[in-house]
């Protein structure tokens, strides 16, 4: 039932009684999240993202404009209290997690509530997010862990399975990374400022070609998003 979840949801929207989501079914969802499987972890984390965006939208989610002030901005009841349940469940995994594929998962299902409740949800989740960000550019992530551990000194083989993890991850933070400032506008300059430090590494010919990419991507799209009030930075990306 877990695994299927996300598409139960997309497909019974329409009939959602967000009223009835809450607390059995999110507990019977949040339980796996914490399941030795990391498939379940995974398939769990998704799961709890898709049933806060269902319930939102069978709620009715108000317009938000980019940079907008949070304050001004009411979630639906039921939609704020499942929020309040699920949101600390998916920082832990992406915070703590040590699965590559768990944390990914939590990103993405981070992202696709900020996409659609917009600053309410992001506003108040976006320092502790660039912190795990900034924790997985450096290295210092908890998934991290055991491939900088495996064989000290010695020449690691290519890992094709690595590889796969390495880009289903960064991909998703990524993606969440260019959501922040499409949502929060200039508000989310000072928690850019202390990014940057870290991508700018991944811009060094030192770094293969899908590591600059990606490190450009970011800093591109923030600072389009930025406009002016990002204008400081523009020397470093177009350098």
């Amino acid at each position: 039932m877990i695994l299927n979840f996300p598409v139960f949801l997309s497909v019974g929207r329409a009939q959602l009684d967000p009223t009835h989501l809450d607390p059995p079914l999110t507990q019977s969802i949040a339980t796996p999240v914490s399941f030795w499987l990391v498939q379940v972890r995974s398939a769990s984390c998704k799961a709890l993202g898709a049933l806060v965006t269902a319930t939102a939208k069978a709620e009715g989610v108000p317009a938000w404009t980019k940079g907008m002030a949070s304050v001004s901005y009411n979630l639906p009841p039921a939609t704020r209290a499942l929020l309040e349940k699920v949101v600390p469940i998916l920082l832990e995994h992406f915070g703590e997690d040590d699965d590559k594929d768990t944390v990914a998962a939590a990103s993405e299902a981070l992202t696709d509530i900020i996409n659609l409740l917009g600053p309410a949800a992001a506003t108040p989740l976006a320092a502790q997010l660039c912190e795990v960000a900034i924790a997985l550019l450096s290295k210092g992530h908890a998934c991290m862990q055991e491939e900088e551990e495996d064989t000290p000194g010695a020449e690691a083989e290519p890992d094709d399975d690595v590889d796969d993890h390495d880009a289903s991850l960064w991909e998703a933070v990524s993606d969440l990374l260019t959501t922040l400032p499409k949502v929060m506008g200039e508000y989310y300059l000072m928690h850019f400022a202390k990014l940057v430090p870290q991508l700018e590494p991944y811009l060094s010919a030192q770094h293969p070609a899908g590591d600059r990419s990606l490190a450009v991507g970011i800093l591109a799209e923030s600072l389009h998003q930025l406009e002016l009030s990002g204008a400081g930075f523009l020397p470093m990306v177009s350098a």
